[in-house]
């Protein structure tokens, strides 16, 4: 048997015998499952590889008379009634709002076999829960790594039985990078940054006098990050625009810099123009200087 549960806390999930401690969002058995379709999502060059989107199809049912959900206070749920109208009220809001935590499980017939009895094997949990002070924090946030869980639809199908169970036609979308899971150290963070691509272009000016074959150069880039690990670290894409951004060369002075945050709020898309002087009066490694200013005089005395 498949088994969903979305909704629960994201933060601040206690640790039970080394785990994250269970879901407590709204719990739906699959009764009918339409596919889990899992697609790898890469940068617009097609080279690096960002994250794999999970969308899931299914026919759900809620049964008061196993689980009944009423609204005690503000993201509470409590056992109050029967009544599937009650519990569809109290969890329509939940079942539609992104970024909750999702947990997929399967009843083991395996483990049944090995143990005895059967046990609930997960097949993912997602965002990773926060257990903050933890060895088990490793990726935690409250979304995963594009701003999801998203919902895509919530639709009531109609009762079962009796008419205490609720079917629900119900989707969701997720994105997670798993990689450092099998390619790096499972027991590291994994990094913030995912992609950072760009093109240069130079441009030699072959008019005038003065600045007769001095060099331009563009370069335009777009980076994209892990939402999950950068709402774990507080910060946003544009934080990260000085490391993101080329050294100027030397006998190069930089003319222009903008820096745009994509929409979404997973990277910020950039683009500098370098321009080539006649003399360098600074070392390449100076920091922070943008003009340099100065006055030359020259005094003639003649004695007669």
């Amino acid at each position: 048997m498949m088994k969903f549960i979305y909704g629960g806390d994201v933060t601040g999930v206690p640790v039970i015998d080394g785990k994250p401690a269970p879901n407590n969002g709204v719990e739906m058995s699959v009764v009918s499952l339409d596919g889990i379709t899992r697609e790898a999502h890469y940068d617009p060059t097609g080279v690096d590889y960002l994250y794999t989107e999970w969308d899931i199809s299914c026919i759900v049912i809620v049964s008061p008379n196993a689980i009944s959900y009423a609204t005690k206070q503000p993201q509470q749920l409590i056992t109050v009634s029967n009544s599937a109208i009650a519990t569809d009220m109290a969890i329509r809001p939940i079942l539609m709002a992104p970024r909750r935590r999702l947990t997929i499980s399967f009843l083991s017939a395996f483990n049944e076999q090995q143990v005895g009895a059967a046990a609930e094997e997960v097949l993912i949990d997602v965002p990773t829960p926060n257990t903050s002070g933890t060895s088990q924090s490793l990726s935690a946030g409250n979304a995963d790594a594009r701003l999801g869980p998203t919902p895509t639809k919530c639709n009531i199908i109609g009762p079962s039985g009796n008419g205490e169970c609720l079917l629900y036609d119900f989707g969701i979308k997720f994105w997670v990078n798993e990689a450092n899971n099998f390619f790096g150290n499972p027991n590291s963070k994994p990094p913030l940054l995912l992609s950072n691509r760009w093109t240069m272009t130079r441009q030699i000016n072959r008019d005038g006098e003065l600045a007769a074959y001095e060099t331009t150069r563009l370069i335009q880039g777009s980076a994209i990050f892990r939402t999950d690990r950068m709402l774990e670290a507080l910060a946003c894409p544009d934080q990260f625009s000085r490391t993101l951004l080329h050294p100027v060369p030397l006998g190069f002075q930089r003319i222009a810099c903008d820096v745009a945050a994509i929409p979404d709020a997973t990277g910020v898309e950039y683009s500098i123009v370098d321009q080539q002087v006649p003399i360098s009066l600074i070392a390449q490694n100076t920091p922070g200087v943008v003009k340099i200013s100065a006055q030359h005089k020259k005094l003639l005395i003649k004695k007669w």
